[in-house]
């Protein structure tokens, strides 16, 4: 029996635009992070340290040799992959403010 090709269908407001490439990011704690996708309103930052949910953070994002100042706040946190030395946590920041310079 064929299986059903089923299809995604992007239900967001504003759609997450996933980067070819990863791209590196700052979070102005010191925190260096690789910016997994990004969308008008958010980005999916993944690093090594966790952040708490609620938080605010000023973020400094990297595109296309242009680079952007942000202030934003973590929506949720979760463990992405576990390595024999560390742990990989990805973080979901909602914009509160972008600017760039």
């Amino acid at each position: 029996m064929p299986m059903k090709k089923t299809s995604f269908i992007e239900r967001r407001k504003y759609p997450r635009v996933e980067l070819k490439k990863r791209v590196p990011g700052k979070i102005k704690t010191g925190i260096d992070g690789t910016i997994v996708d990004i969308s008008l309103i958010g980005i999916l930052v993944e690093l090594a340290t966790p952040l708490k949910v609620g938080s605010e953070c000023n973020l400094e994002i990297y595109l296309n040799d242009k680079k952007f100042n942000a202030q934003g706040k973590v929506e949720r946190i979760f463990v992405h992959s576990l390595k024999e030395d560390a742990v990989i946590y990805r973080a979901g920041i909602k914009f509160e403010n972008i600017a760039d310079n």
